[in-house]
C-alpha cells in the first residue's frame, strides 16, 4: 500500500493492524462493539479497519467533512463507545464531546500486539457513515457475510 510517501508491505499491515487489534482487545471491547473515526484520508485508517475484522468490532468511518451536529447524530446514531479522532479534529470533538451519549473515551493513539482473531462471517463488520440531508445525518452496517461475498464474487443464496 502507498501513501504519501510511505509503502506498507502486506506483512507490515497485518503487523500493524494486529498492534491495534491487541489495543482494541485490551480496551475490553466485546464482539459488535461499535467505534467511530473522525480523521482524515490516511493509510493508517486501514490498520484500523483489518484490526476492527479481526476482533470482531464494528467500525464507523465518519466523514471528515461534515459538521459537530452531523457528527454528533452519526456516532450517537452507531452507539460508538470508542472515538478515534485525528488531531486536525480535536476541537470540533471537543465542542461536541459532551453530547456523545455512548462514547466512554476519544483515542488518538495506537499500542500493544496480538494474534488475529478473525471475526464471525454473520456479523458486522463496519458501519458507513452517510451525511445526509439536514435535518438527520444516517448511517448504514454492512455485514462480514455480504463483504466476503462481494469481495469474492460469490453468490448468496436465500
Amino acid at each position: 500500500m502507498i501513501f504519501g510517501d510511505r509503502e506498507t508491505s502486506y506483512a507490515e499491515l497485518d503487523a500493524h493492524s494486529n498492534q491495534q487489534a491487541q489495543a482494541l482487545l485490551a480496551a475490553d471491547l466485546k464482539p459488535q462493539t461499535r467505534i467511530a473515526i473522525l480523521a482524515n484520508n490516511t493509510d493508517q485508517f486501514f490498520e484500523l479497519n483489518y484490526a476492527c475484522w479481526k476482533t470482531d468490532v464494528v467500525l464507523v468511518p465518519v466523514n471528515f467533512r461534515l459538521a459537530g451536529p452531523e457528527v454528533e447524530v452519526i456516532v450517537n446514531d452507531a452507539e460508538a463507545e470508542l472515538l478515534f479522532v485525528g488531531a486536525e479534529f480535536h476541537d470540533l470533538v471537543a465542542s461536541i464531546e459532551d453530547r456523545l451519549s455512548t462514547v466512554c473515551n476519544v483515542i488518538t493513539a495506537r499500542s500493544g500486539r496480538s494474534q488475529a482473531q478473525l471475526a464471525n462471517l454473520s456479523s458486522m463488520v463496519c458501519g458507513t457513515a452517510c451525511g445526509g440531508p439536514r435535518p438527520r445525518a444516517r448511517s448504514a452496517v454492512y455485514l462480514h457475510s455480504a463483504l466476503f461475498l462481494r469481495n469474492n464474487r460469490i453468490t448468496q443464496r436465500c
